[in-house]
């Protein structure tokens, strides 16, 4: 059964036309040239440049504007790029990803038009967007939606290595590859993300970043771009969020964490000590599951806070939507850093933050059907 346009499914397709990423456009396109394409659609994202309090302001870099409107398009490109160069795969090869944000939507757009053959690992629970996309991409049989509610990540992670067991000698007899693409755990992922600071820094023709702000997932743009931004100003702080009901390094650490940076969120009693589903899908974690990026971020003296933050509060009470469009309307991690940003403006004067649009309002709640 077909899945229905959905708004956003129309926005990419409207969006591959304006960059020659069509079918047509690409039929005849070396592998070399392909790649380039992809490429030159990527990154320099538009930056908006938003007043707040005291004379602070916030840039506001808004990764929607990539084809599968996520941050995430600056990864998979580059990241399939690298295992085709090193031969781990190639055309017609499986490629497994595992996602509980927007990424696999990402992973499946990209491997799609690189003639692989994406599989996507991913909470039964997640928004219903989020997996009605990328079964638009993937195929619905190539979309494992996995039912853990305690050990989601690892479960998640568990199932991609027993499918590669399983099929790694089925798809070799075919003569075909099958790996795993493994976004969260390949060292180099966090650089695709430091052009994100290099531009910041251009539209603000050198001036330094004061306060990165960035949902805690994987850590991987905390640490590329957090990395990155103290290159150009040791200065700069970086600070991660995470939300109540699953602040796993804030829990952790909770006496080093949250007074630091942003005392204005404190520490707050209400944070779980145990992970339970919550309205900031890609943040957050169960702990069950080692997260090299950020990891690294923290014992190098990357991240300099992490608050934890009541996100069903914050997104009641903001009103940052209701400036935009219906369709330019962003999603709850993005209004998050906003929030925080706005707060933390209270306190400080003539500051520049930088945080990221993540992905667009209808990526959560029901699929925007037309």
């Amino acid at each position: 059964m077909r899945i229905p346009e959905t708004r956003f499914s129309t926005r990419l397709e409207r969006r591959e036309k304006e960059l020659g990423l069509g079918r047509p456009s690409l039929v005849d396109a070396t592998r070399g040239q392909l790649y380039d394409r992809l490429k030159s659609a990527i990154g320099h994202s538009p930056i908006c440049e938003i007043a707040l309090p005291n004379g602070n302001t916030i840039l506001q870099v808004n990764e929607t504007h990539g084809p599968s409107e996520s941050h995430y398009d600056r990864v998979f490109v580059s990241l399939l790029e690298n295992l085709e160069r090193e031969g781990r795969i190639a055309v017609g090869a499986d490629v497994l990803e595992t996602s509980t944000g927007s990424a696999g939507i990402s992973f499946a757009w990209a491997a799609k038009k690189l003639g692989f053959n994406p599989y996507v690992f991913m909470p039964s629970y997640v928004p219903e967007p989020r997996i009605v996309e990328t079964q638009r991409l993937a195929g619905r049989e190539h979309v494992m939606l996995i039912d853990d509610r305690k050990e989601y990540i690892k479960a998640c992670s568990d199932a991609m290595v027993a499918h590669l067991r399983v099929n790694k000698a089925r798809v070799s007899v075919e003569g075909r590859k099958i790996w795993m693409a493994n976004h969260s755990q390949n060292l180099v992922v966090p650089s695709f993300f430091a052009p994100i600071a290099d531009e910041a820094r251009a539209f603000t023709r050198g001036r330094d970043i004061d306060y990165f702000i960035g949902g805690i997932g994987n850590g991987s743009t905390l640490l590329g771009i957090g990395e990155r931004l103290k290159q150009f100003s040791p200065q700069t702080k970086v600070i991660g969020f995470e939300p109540h009901r699953a602040a796993t390094y804030f829990h952790n650490e909770r006496e080093r964490w949250g007074n630091l940076v942003a005392p204005i969120l404190g520490k707050n009693e209400s944070v779980h000590a145990e992970w339970s589903f919550h309205d900031l899908p890609g943040t957050g974690g169960s702990g069950n599951v080692n997260m090299p990026f950020i990891n690294s971020a923290i014992e190098n003296g990357i991240m300099d806070d992490i608050a934890p933050v009541d996100e069903r509060y914050i997104l009641s009470n903001s009103r940052h939507n209701e400036a935009l469009p219906a369709e330019e309307r962003l999603g709850n991690s993005s209004l998050v850093a906003m929030a925080i940003a706005e707060r933390m403006a209270m306190d400080v004067s003539n500051k520049v933050f930088l945080a990221l649009a993540y992905d667009r309002a209808d990526r959560y709640g029901k699929p925007q059907y037309i």
